[in-house]
């Protein structure tokens, strides 16, 4: 082995031994350099620095590298290996792959430069050290390399584990959109979520800024809370409302703790969330409760109301048969008023009504659009002008009627909203139902509003996204009207500017040949007969009324007050009635449930379904011939029932006069 990688005709003891020597001397020369107090060596300083044992129990590993990165010497090593295996080998040779390069530079770094090098390494058996690399010089020249790693493996391990478990804790919090702050008194640190949250710049955070965001309805209650929270040393569950720097709303949830340290000093930590969103469905959820409830008494009261109108209108078209001409003038108005205001409950009951999943008819739209700017013009401002514009020859749209006047009124409140926002001179609103190509109807809502920007336009179908603040705006609105026209296979575009008003425009498919369709009963035929009908109304003077009318067209009238007084006159008649009148909405005993009894007992017996809860044209049910909604005029009731009776393929009873 004589001498085995050191390049040099001497063997690697007799080096060693010369390259300690010439380190105990360096030492010597630096101490007799720093100790002014003592002239001459100090016998035990110097022992110590010659002694070999001295740098073998130190706990840092020493080394002595030549030019070639080679260990001339070791002092020690890690448990397992012997010191022998490194000597005359590279360094380079015992660390991970991926770092060698980075050594390697370093080290010749330092032959080169003569300048102290650090750096780490971590060696083929997993150990990370620190390492520095010192050049030892001879006549101004770099001779060796003296070399000391700490072990820091354990210390590495640890960082590691804090980094991931700070990155887990991280995820979980960025997972959450929980915001974080943190502080003591005078300060106090939010992280990015919580700027986002509070809607505040960092900068804003460093003097603990909640109260200047803190809506001021809700700021004396949050402050007070605050300056309780040092005494009790925590809080759960706080909400209040911030105002965020662009001006928006934000509802925010705030748990915290406080603790104080071994010097008194309070500090405080916690985490926030933004519950905007949640806030917002709650309202949502609210509202539709409220509107539900309102649909339900609208129901009740439209149907309440319309039996009233079911006596009131047939009985004028009766007194005007007879009246003098001095009286007919009035009847008339009495007839047109009734008439007007069942078309007003039956509008009211479209809008109230839950039409989730309503099917699709053939629905004239020209219809629907008068209705709903019939309704706009009772509830706008007069000064508002709404102007109507129909193509001409337009076909029927494929659609359910509720739900498009339902996006029609939206798009026109909005409208009328963004009118007096701005308070033009000549405000207007201007829809135009035309063409929209070979196979579409086009609806449009135009108005000479402020316009809106393009990057409101491009939010402003999303859901909760709205620009009225505290103007009662839930932003669902426009995001309900854009999912509605999707259900219909149509679309819903916005076209606008600032200073140029704007424009809202649906499409909509047409009409295949083959959608449902009820037809109108035909208005000019015979309306009279001899045959036998029950009328079965829990309302006596419909029933009287309904009877009267009957009469005077020839026809013979049985009644029943009730379902089971009808089911039992049924039993017993059986054969001898030729047509049924069934309202059916009464108590007890349900005309749903009587008309069941009915087709079991003659199935081919016409029955006129009535019901004072019909919004629009709607199929019958099961058993009936025709479904209308109370009222019904003399003129389509009469027409009605003759057509079943002709319909029918049943033999008159014969019992009529």
């Amino acid at each position: 082995m004589k001498g085995a990688g050191v390049g040099n005709p001497e063997g690697p003891d007799e080096r060693i031994a010369e390259l300690e020597r010439e380190l105990a001397a360096l030492k010597s020369e630096l101490a007799l350099r720093t100790q002014r107090s003592v002239e001459g060596e100090d016998p035990i300083v110097a022992e110590l620095l010659s002694d070999r044992q001295l740098l073998a129990d130190l706990p840092d590993v020493i080394g002595i590298l030549d030019r070639e990165h080679r260990f001339l010497y070791l002092n020690r090593c890690v448990p397992g290996r012997r010191i022998a295996e490194f000597i005359g080998h590279s360094v380079i040779d015992f660390l991970r792959e991926d770092e060698r390069d980075v050594c390697r530079e370093k080290l010749d770094r330092a032959w080169e430069t003569g300048v102290i090098q650090i750096h780490e390494s971590t060696s083929t058996g997993g150990y990370v050290w620190e390492n520095r690399s010192v050049p030892i010089k001879r006549g101004g020249r770099v001779t060796h390399l003296l070399t000391t790693a700490v072990d820091v493996t354990r210390r590495k391990r640890v960082e590691e584990q804090l980094r991931q478990s700070e990155a887990r804790l991280r995820t979980a919090i960025d997972a959450t959109a929980m915001g974080t702050w943190s502080g003591g008194e005078g300060a106090t640190h939010w992280d990015e979520a919580m700027c986002r949250i509070m809607g505040g710049p960092r900068e804003e955070s460093e003097s603990f800024a909640v109260s200047k965001r803190v809506h001021e309805d809700d700021r004396q209650r949050v402050c007070a809370l605050f300056a309780g929270f040092r005494e009790a040393g925590s809080f759960d569950d706080l909400e209040f409302r911030v105002v965020r720097a662009d001006g928006s709303i934000g509802h925010v949830l705030v748990r915290g703790t406080a603790t104080r340290g071994p010097s008194g000093k309070l500090r405080w930590s916690g985490g926030a969330f933004d519950i905007t969103a949640r806030k917002v469905l709650e309202e949502q959820l609210r509202q539709a409760q409220k509107m539900d409830a309102i649909g339900q008494l609208t129901a009740g009261i439209a149907h309440n109301f319309n039996n009233i109108l079911a006596i009131i209108l047939p009985s004028v078209e009766i007194c005007l048969r007879t009246a003098p001409p001095e009286s007919r003038g009035r009847l008339e108005d009495i007839k047109h008023a009734s008439i007007r205001g069942a078309d007003m409950v039956r509008d009211l009951m479209l809008f109230a009504r839950n039409e989730e999943g309503a099917r699709l008819d053939a629905v004239d739209l020209v219809q629907s659009v008068r209705r709903t700017i019939d309704i706009c013009r009772t509830t706008f401002d007069r000064g508002i002008t709404l102007e109507l514009r129909i193509g001409e020859g337009l076909p029927l749209a494929r659609a359910n009627a509720g739900k498009i006047e339902q996006v029609l009124l939206n798009l026109m409140i909005n409208a009328r909203d963004a009118l007096a926002e701005s308070k033009p001179r000549a405000p207007q609103i201007s829809v135009t139902v035309e063409r929209g190509g070979s196979d579409r109807l086009r609806l449009s809502v135009k108005d000479n509003g402020p316009g809106i920007d393009a990057a409101v336009k491009a939010r402003i179908f999303e859901p909760f996204f709205t620009t009225k603040g505290d103007r009662g705006g839930t932003g669902i609105g426009l995001a309900s009207a854009y999912a509605i026209i999707l259900e219909h296979q149509g679309t819903l575009t916005c076209d606008s500017a600032p200073g140029l008003g704007t424009t809202f425009e649906i499409q909509l498919p047409l009409a295949s040949p083959l959608t449902d369709r009820v037809d109108a009963p035909p208005a000019s035929r015979p309306s009279g007969g001899n045959e036998t009908i029950l009328i079965i109304d829990d309302e006596a003077m419909f029933r009287r009324t309904t009877r009267d009318l009957l009469e005077l067209e020839g026809y013979a009238v049985k009644e029943a007050g009730d379902g089971l007084a009808a089911i039992t006159m049924l039993e017993t008649e059986l054969g001898r009635i030729d047509a049924v009148i069934l309202d059916s909405s009464m108590p007890g005993v349900s005309g749903r449930v009587v008309l069941q009894r009915i087709t079991e007992l003659d199935p081919a017996v016409p029955v006129i379904l009535l019901s004072g809860r019909v919004a629009g044209t709607e199929p019958a049910p099961l058993g009936a011939t025709v479904l209308l909604g109370k009222p019904v005029s003399a003129e389509a009731l009469l027409g009605t029932i003759r057509d079943a009776l002709d319909r029918s393929s049943r033999r008159p009873s014969g019992t009529g006069r």
